[in-house]
Order: C-alpha cells, then structure tokens, then sequence
C-alpha cells in the first residue's frame, strides 16, 4: 500500500512496485486522482480513498489491505516565513506527515506480525537534513519521521518488521 500513491513520488513508486512483480494498492484523499492512476497502472493496481489525517480510518484501511508492505508518502507541502505560518497550517502538515503515517503503521504492524514480518517505508525529505529557508512545518515533520523510524526499528525490528526512511533529493 502506498499512500500519497496516485501522483508524484507516489505514482513512481507504485510503477515500479508494479514493474517488479508486486500487487499495489493506491490510497489518497483524492478519488479522482486515485481513479486516474488506476486507468494508467492496470489490472495489478487497486485503490483506496483514505485521508491520513483521519487516523481512525487508518485501522479498518489496514485490515482491508493486509499489506506486507506500507509506503508512508502522503505529505504536504507549505512554503512560506517561519513567521507567517499559522498555528493551523502547521499543525496540518504534522497531522499528514506524522500522525497520518504514526496511525497508519501502528494499524498495519498486528497483520504484518502475524504473517511473520513486513516492511514499513517513510517518504522523508532533504529538508530534514539540511536548513532550508520557508518550509518550517514540512522540515520539521519530515524531520520527525527520523525518529519515528529509529524508535519503531527497535520496537518492532524483533517481530519481522522493517522500517527505513528515504529522502529523495
């Protein structure tokens, strides 16, 4: 399963998760989008309307799946001064990036452990990495998630799991 999965990062990941042999499921807030994709990837590529910053969709989404693999690649993005961003902007980037991919993989972890492991991957950024002027939020969410992979790693590395961030760029 890989959320944020109908355009962009998403969408290539999915290509090539089809490309090397693998079932996809697509999930995304936008099912026109999702729709879209669907038409372009073909028969091995199914869809999921799922908006990650309603972490209480993300267990009865995770049952349906059973997904051995989760992407974590839904995200935001919000450029402007540190300054300007309001308390709701940015609490909107955190609630994607973080508690969107904190709930989703907390849902899909009991499966994953009963079919003897699985793999969990974070979509991070650069700008985790490096101070990049006017991306506040984004940076620091996508910051997060390092530690989110640290933290699960040992927590539930001993079960069969799996879990790494990539940073494009």
């Amino acid at each position: 399963m890989i959320t944020g999965g109908a355009t962009g990062i998403g969408f290539a990941i999915a290509r090539a998760f089809l490309d090397a042999g693998a079932d996809v499921v697509l999930a995304g807030r936008r099912a026109n989008a999702l729709l879209e994709a669907y038409s372009t990837l073909g028969e091995r590529c199914r869809h999921r309307v799922l908006d990650v910053t309603q972490t209480s969709q993300c267990h009865e989404v995770a049952v349906a799946v059973a997904s051995t693999i989760l992407v974590n690649n839904a995200g935001i993005h919000l450029k402007k001064p540190a300054e300007e961003i309001t308390d709701q902007e940015f609490h909107s980037v955190w609630q994607t990036h973080v508690a969107g991919a904190f709930a989703l993989s907390k849902a899909v972890t009991p499966g994953m452990t009963r079919r003897g492991g699985g793999s969990i991957l974070f979509i991070s950024s650069m700008a985790a990495l490096f101070g990049i002027p006017s991306v506040a939020a984004y940076s620091s969410a996508k910051h997060a998630l390092t530690g989110l992979v640290y933290s699960l790693s040992v927590e539930w590395g001993g079960r069969g799991i799996r879990l790494n961030a990539i940073a494009p760029g």
